[in-house]
């Protein structure tokens, strides 16, 4: 298995990798209007792709949210690639980038459901 992790700089192969990987995760990923806003949004920042022989599994997005913090903006594996550690490899791409780049500090944002109570 040839797995490589790549930096995408053009917009459009962006947005279609995030919408294939993201698409594939519906119970992560299952508002469509939320899962386009990513997809929109991830075109104008920093975004990773992990291929396995050529084959797009998974990808992650470097969002700046001050001179020191950057943070994951979206992130995901196809579930055919789960635990073969691509998210593992597509984190530790993340962290080398964003040290690079001069980040000291790296944050995730994470959403949950909102329950009603009655």
């Amino acid at each position: 298995m040839n797995i490589k992790i790549k930096e995408i700089t053009h917009k459009e192969v962006k947005q279609v990798i995030a919408r294939e990987v993201l698409y594939d995760l519906p119970e992560w990923f299952g508002m469509e209007e939320s899962t386009e806003n990513y997809i929109s949004e991830s075109k104008d920042k920093v975004f990773l792709a992990c291929y396995v022989n050529d084959d797009v599994a998974g990808f992650v997005v470097l969002n700046t949210t001050s001179d020191d913090c950057a943070e994951i903006f979206v992130m995901g594996v196809k579930k055919q690639y789960q635990r073969m550690r691509m998210g593992t490899q597509l984190m530790d791409a993340y962290e080398r980038l964003a040290k690079k780049q001069g980040y000291s500090y790296s944050q995730v944002k994470t959403v949950t459901k909102q329950l009603q109570l009655i």
